[in-house]
């Protein structure tokens, strides 16, 4: 059995949840379809006006789309950080703490514990394991389990987690998860 202990702080990993996202829903089409659509509608409006009224509506067509181009990533990153700040004032506006201990336990099944909430999978409805950013996320039956890497000591240890996480998940999942498997090196699956 492999075990990591350590803290997991509140809201800690939103910044990957994109990445969780994809890996459980896929390319985010519809999404981007829906604001293609949007844009594709208000660029026509725009256009209209420009050829009713003249040069004027040009550079309200322009200010748009300059505006749409800078504004978006701000957007997102300030709705995360909000969502962040929001997330820990509810939080602590019930009594609840920032940071939790975590223990994740590779044995018969995979276990996390934070807090006091437990979270158990079985191995065989773990179907991937993959890198993003600054943690390893399991899928389990699509629910993610998140494992950050500050909580190993050493790269050995990193390795060792994720060869003995490998060697528990079946040749599909082990497929699915290109990025453990290279991490694991020559200690991966099969390897003795």
């Amino acid at each position: 059995m492999t075990t990591l202990d350590g803290q997991l702080y509140a809201a800690e990993a939103t910044g990957i949840a994109g990445a969780i996202r994809r890996r459980q829903l896929g390319p985010p089409w519809y999404l981007l379809s829906v604001v293609l659509i949007l844009v594709f509608m208000y660029i026509g409006g725009e256009m209209e006006a420009f050829l009713s009224r003249g040069s004027d509506a040009n550079g309200r067509l322009l200010g748009s789309l300059i505006g749409a181009a800078v504004g978006a990533p701000v957007y997102f990153r300030l709705a995360r950080w909000l969502f962040r700040r929001q997330f820990r004032a509810r939080l602590a506006a019930r009594g609840l703490g920032m940071a939790y201990p975590v223990h994740i336990e590779i044995g018969d099944d995979l276990v996390q514990e934070v807090g006091s909430v437990t979270q158990r999978a079985q191995w065989s409805c773990v179907t991937e394991l993959f890198r993003a950013g600054g943690y390893w996320v399991f899928l389990a039956q699509s629910c993610p389990i998140v494992v950050p890497r500050r909580l190993f000591v050493d790269a050995d240890s990193e390795r060792d987690f994720l060869g003995q996480a490998l060697t528990r998940m079946s040749p599909a999942a082990r497929k699915m998860s290109p990025q453990a498997t290279a991490a694991a090196g020559p200690k991966g699956p099969g390897s003795s």
